[in-house]
């Protein structure tokens, strides 16, 4: 069976808008593409989990609650102190946005 991309399921919406794909209606075209979003979103989600989870990662708020960034495990240190993996200075306002840039920190500290 063929892998639903996002690129498919918005094709098959804007056809089924204009009246061009008669095997789908558009609210069908509209389920099949809401549907997809949300198993990506999904994914991206587990993948997020299985990152924090394999670093010990811990994601820290500010006093307000408004800003976040992620800490991890400084295995240097004796006393188990815990850094943040962006930099003292990045803060995100969500903790998908914290996770996400710690991740991609990651990979660019690989690449180097």
């Amino acid at each position: 069976m063929a892998q639903i991309t996002e690129q498919f399921a918005a094709d098959m919406l804007g056809r089924a808008e204009r009246g061009l794909h008669p095997q789908f209606t558009v609210w069908e075209a509209k389920q099949l593409l809401l549907a997809w979003q949300e198993r990506e979103a999904l994914r991206k989600d587990a993948e997020r989990l299985d990152w924090m989870s394999q670093r010990e990662a811990r994601v820290g708020w500010n006093r307000e609650g408004d800003l976040c960034r992620v800490w991890v495990r400084n295995d240097d240190e004796d006393d188990m102190r815990f850094d943040p993996v962006c930099g003292w200075d990045k803060f995100f306002n969500t903790h998908r946005e914290a996770i996400d840039a710690a991740m991609q920190a990651e990979r660019d500290l690989a690449a180097a």
